[in-house]
């Protein structure tokens, strides 16, 4: 899931990573093939009829900051409260990504350390949607690792897991 930032004196190699090439500069080797795997997940919570340019300019903030490539991104994920939510149905499409809602029920039984919020809770059922919804989308590797807990602003919350993936070469 990226590098060192060591560079070696290998004239070529393979780099597997979900974060983007900051510069040519940054590769681990003079020649470098990138290999992006599509195994990050976006939790997105917001308030009612939040416009898409919002939820953009949030994620994208959080994209940046993680140094994450759009191309490991596999999907959207929130809660079923929000399946009509035309922002997030407007994000996805523009950025060609599925979107997969889940009920409290399903949200509240993913495993694992969430940031709580008692007004979530009040209104959704469940105590965080962002970060358990994205953790939820990553279970069908089985297991998963937090990137970015939620980030709150502008009233979109992200959080952004990971499946817990490997690779091999023989």
């Amino acid at each position: 899931n990226g590098f060192s930032g060591e560079v070696s004196s290998a004239a070529l190699g393979i780099c597997v990573t979900v974060h983007r090439a900051v510069s040519r500069e940054g590769n681990p080797f003079q020649e470098t093939l990138r290999l992006i795997p599509s195994c990050i997940y976006l939790g997105i919570g917001c308030r009612r009829d939040t416009p898409c340019e919002l939820i953009e300019k949030k994620v994208s903030q959080v994209m940046d900051a993680c140094q994450l490539d759009w191309r490991a991104v596999a999907g959207v994920a929130s809660i079923d409260l929000k399946k009509d939510e035309v922002g997030l149905q407007q994000f996805c499409r523009n950025h060609n990504l599925s979107f997969t809602v889940y009920t409290a029920e399903e949200l509240k039984a993913v495993e694992g350390e969430f940031t709580p919020s008692r007004f979530v809770g009040s209104v959704t059922g469940v105590d965080n949607v962002c970060e358990r919804a994205a953790a939820q989308s990553c279970m069908k590797a089985g297991h998963y690792r937090m990137i970015q807990k939620k980030t709150a602003g502008d009233g979109v919350t992200v959080a952004i897991a990971m499946e817990d993936r490997s690779v091999e070469f023989e």
